[in-house]
């Protein structure tokens, strides 16, 4: 039997100009290998500490390792 997997996804809010709400659900579809889950997590982190230090006008670290291992060298 397969385990659980759960689901995650951001929630979207938007305003239009006649001031109407609206927000949408918007999934995240994860690989089902545990494998491929975690270079997944650990993709986001490397970039979202690379975006963060880019903001402070820092240099990136690992930036570059992202980069290869996304694109598999």
């Amino acid at each position: 039997m397969a385990k659980p997997i759960g689901r995650t996804g951001a929630f979207k809010s938007q305003a239009t100009e006649d001031g109407t709400v609206k927000g949408t659900y918007e999934r995240i579809e994860f690989p089902s290998s545990k494998s491929e889950v975690e270079k997944l997590i650990a993709i986001w982190f490397v970039e979202s500490m690379a975006k963060c230090a880019i903001s402070l006008g820092d240099e990136p670290m690992f930036y570059e390792v992202c980069n290869i291992v996304r694109l598999g060298h």
